[in-house]
């Protein structure tokens, strides 16, 4: 099945090609939702294991993501392309290697931080030099800076609110993945 088999001490170990594998690559891998990665799709050709790769990767399993060419403009729905790292930036609400996915945009939190706010009286407590942790969102200014030493950490981040709320919660949100707001908080490093 065209595995390259190298001699070593007493035996010989086989690098098997994709959709084999074994001692001899006398084993046929099949279609599993493993698989592919990145939302690629995994289909049997010909008794071959083939995956077909979402538009941004490639590899035999779409496991490498290619670096974008930010001259021609790839990223969709206002996404800026990052010509460091070839990726796209997306706006609020979008998502994807370019931008094409739509995101449902949950505002009933977004409403309830602000109603917060005005029970709270946050705008009068801003900047008092006291920490007021029901205060400390996005949507109260984050207390004025009162409980980080008067800095806002979020205040370059395209969506301050969403991204302060997400920070650092064990999940990878790709609009907050980026330095101005602070990586989301090293969440898509794990993932």
């Amino acid at each position: 099945n065209d595995g390259k088999c190298v001699d070593y001490g007493d035996g010989y170990a086989c690098i098997c090609p994709p959709g084999f594998y074994g001692l001899n690559c006398d084993r046929r891998l099949r279609c599993a939702t493993t698989t592919c990665a990145n939302g690629g799709f995994c289909r049997m050709d010909n008794n071959t294991m083939t995956c077909a790769c979402p538009l941004g990767y490639s590899g035999d399993y779409c496991e490498i993501m290619e670096r974008l060419d930010c001259k021609q403009n790839p990223c969709k729905n206002g996404g800026v392309c990052n010509g460091t790292d070839g990726t796209c930036e997306c706006m609020y609400g979008y998502t994807g290697t370019r931008c094409q996915e739509k995101v449902e945009i949950d505002k009933s939190k977004e409403i309830m931080f602000r109603e917060l706010c005005k029970k709270k009286n946050c705008k009068a407590l801003a900047g008092n030099g006291i920490c007021d942790e029901d205060c400390n969102y996005a949507e109260c200014q984050f207390d004025g800076g009162d409980c980080s030493g008067g800095q806002q950490p979020f205040s370059r981040c395209m969506y301050p609110a969403k991204c302060a709320r997400s920070f650092a919660d064990g999940f990878c949100n790709p609009e907050c993945n980026n330095e101005k707001c602070l990586y989301d908080g090293m969440d898509c490093q794990s993932e």
